[in-house]
């Protein structure tokens, strides 16, 4: 789960708590900016795959899954999902949407970047990991 902190903006940390046939637990660390306090959030994934041949990743908080964490802010909500649809060989159409309550207090300015920075900056880095990772593997 650490390839995972290449591409999302702002993860410090991420780590599986469990896995199963039906979902996924983890626990993500943020690193965020001065003067947001640090704040975590434990996430239940679960994948459908759609009839086109994509799939959806599907995330939803789970802020009680695991006791809270000294000096972090839990996030006590979150949903959204990641659409992913194959457009070509090579060529993956994402879709990413999310809705948070973040905890605690986030300066009005902070929180309007963070809208605008997440979504742009993770799809940004995850093409970059994809890339790489295609040529590694010689998918490219």
């Amino acid at each position: 789960m650490r390839v995972s902190c290449a591409w999302l903006y702002a993860c410090a940390q991420m780590r599986l708590l469990k896995y199963s046939d039906q979902a996924i637990w983890v626990y993500l660390d943020t690193k965020l900016p001065w003067p947001a306090a640090p704040r975590d959030l434990v996430l239940q994934v679960t994948t459908e795959e759609t009839p086109d041949g994509g799939m959806i990743r599907h995330l939803q908080a789970a802020p009680d899954y695991i006791p809270p964490v000294k000096g972090r802010i839990r996030v006590p909500v979150l949903s959204g999902t990641w659409r992913m649809v194959p457009k070509g060989p090579k060529l993956t159409e994402v879709t990413y949407q999310m809705r948070a309550e973040p905890g605690g207090s986030v300066p009005s300015w902070l929180a309007n970047q963070f809208v605008v920075d997440a979504p742009f900056e993770s799809l940004r880095m995850l093409k970059v990991v994809a890339e790489h990772q295609g040529i590694r593997e010689g998918g490219y």
